[in-house]
């Protein structure tokens, strides 16, 4: 895309769901910032109402949607430039697969869509061809938490997890279409249609649309026989099912009650979880190709022959299994009396290494960063006095809130956000200067100038005229 339009320093990182995405977009931003960026980062549902509120920067959506391309369009004619993380990517065979949730429009918006690693470039290529330059392969920053040099960054909360609940096997669902807190299941059909990720004039989108609930009952059938009958076999054990981040998770709390030493719990990002348990056990869940990176033993459970099963990484390099009592014999194998586990076999690592970038030697949110000064030019200073960014007038502080928005975006504030960022400088064993600044409703900016942002925002300044200047003497002077 022909476009010479220059931008600020401003990098822009909406989080849709922050137990997948607040520590590795802030992650992002702790190396944007040590390069003298200056990042505005938080919900992106706040983040999208403010496109027009905010100085031109790089806008970095999460996926390549239709609603995506709306966005896009907005922070295109607002003056943003645009890049996108494609989150759906990691966990997925992208040429199997076709990229069935990306938008002929968001990628014509996008300046620049980073690639996870060769597998997605060759889905990039075959399905939109487009200039090289557009698709960098970078990895992905969820990625670079899970590399040996940031493991560190979750010891805190690893050594918690494991004091109340060690030893214990994991359970990771990710039942979302047929127990979405969302949507009933007709809904999440139509959704599929909507959302122009199935073609019902195209025969093999038929059969995949229908494959998709077939295989969602087969597994969620599976792993309700498969708990009740851990207890038993692994008495040393606690089990905690954690589900899917928009599933509903009363229908696990009524399922577990009755089952020994079982637990769902639905707290923090998923990766302590996995480094303090023994095992994973999954329904090819992308939470595999976590388990994979960070070197722990992890089970595919697939109850069946369905071609669906052959578009999910985990599938390729976790241990397989078609029942539950195959599954059991290779957790007796994992973590039973007597067990050695080593290491995955070889030919899976070469298997992921062909699927993500940024494993070894420059981190993914290095790469990107060089990507985006590479593609844009643009000129920074690693240390300004003075922060740059300032919200514009009409810029919103705050927005309504639904149930399901809290369940995906929590509460988290300042406080929170520097902990994960001096979690970093603990991993990195360097002290690297960060200021975090609230600028709206779970947004804040980051930056590393001398001195703090002296700005107010708009909510501020009218809420300030009230106290200095009563309702009644406004309304007489308007």
């Amino acid at each position: 895309m022909a476009d010479d339009r220059p931008i600020g320093p401003f990098l822009y990182l909406p989080i849709e769901v922050a137990s997948r995405e607040l520590h590795a977009k802030l992650l992002l931003a702790y190396f944007a910032v040590a390069q003298g960026y200056e990042a505005v980062i938080g919900w992106k549902r706040m983040m999208n109402k403010n496109l027009r509120y905010m100085p031109p920067g790089l806008v970095v959506f999460k996926t390549l949607t239709a609603n995506d391309g709306e966005a896009m369009a907005k922070a295109r004619a607002a003056g943003h430039r645009v890049a996108a993380l494609d989150e759906e990517v990691p966990g997925l065979v992208a040429t199997k697969q076709k990229l069935r949730w990306v938008a002929p429009e968001s990628v014509a918006a996008s300046d620049l869509i980073f690639a996870v690693g060769e597998e997605h470039l060759e889905a990039l290529r075959q399905l939109y061809p487009a200039p090289a330059d557009r698709y960098p392969i970078v990895g992905n920053p969820r990625w670079d938490l899970l590399r040996p040099e940031l493991r560190g960054s979750h010891d805190a909360e690893v050594a918690e997890i494991r004091r109340r609940y060690a030893p214990f096997i994991l359970i990771n669902t990710n039942f979302a279409t047929l127990n979405s807190s969302r949507r009933s299941p007709e809904e999440t059909r139509a959704w599929f249609v909507e959302t122009r990720r199935v073609d019902l004039s195209k025969p093999e989108d038929v059969i995949f649309l229908d494959e998709i609930f077939e295989m969602e009952r087969a597994n969620a059938a599976a792993v309700r026989d498969l708990v009740p009958a851990l207890p038993e076999r692994f008495p040393h054990h606690r089990i905690i099912v954690r589900p899917h981040p928009i599933e509903r998770a009363e229908s696990w709390s009524e399922f577990l009650r009755d089952v020994p030493r079982a637990e769902m719990v639905r707290e923090g990002a998923a990766v302590p979880w996995i480094m303090a348990s023994d095992v994973l056990v999954h329904t090819n869940c992308t939470t595999g190709v976590e388990a994979f990176a960070l070197d722990k033993p992890a089970i595919s459970l697939q109850p069946g022959t369905l071609a669906l099963y052959e578009i999910y990484l985990a599938n390729r390099i976790n241990y397989r299994t078609g029942t539950v009592a195959d599954t059991l014999a290779q957790l007796d194998r994992l973590i039973g009396p007597g067990a050695s586990w080593s290491g995955y076999p070889q030919e899976f690592r070469t298997t992921f290494d062909r699927f993500f970038a940024g494993m070894h030697g420059p981190f993914a949110s290095e790469r990107i960063l060089d990507a985006v000064r590479d593609r844009f030019g643009l000129a920074l200073s690693p240390h300004p006095r003075l922060p740059r960014w300032r919200p514009l007038a009409g810029y919103m502080r705050r927005t309504r809130t639904r149930e399901h928005h809290v369940q995906v975006m929590p509460q988290i504030d300042v406080a929170g956000v520097q902990q994960v960022l001096q979690s970093f400088d603990r991993a990195f064993g360097r002290e690297r200067v960060c200021h975090v600044e609230p600028c709206g409703q779970l947004v804040f900016h980051l930056h590393g100038a001398a001195t703090r942002a002296a700005y107010e925002l708009p909510g501020e300044i009218s809420a300030r005229l009230q106290r200095l200047w009563p309702r009644s003497r406004l309304a007489a002077a308007g």
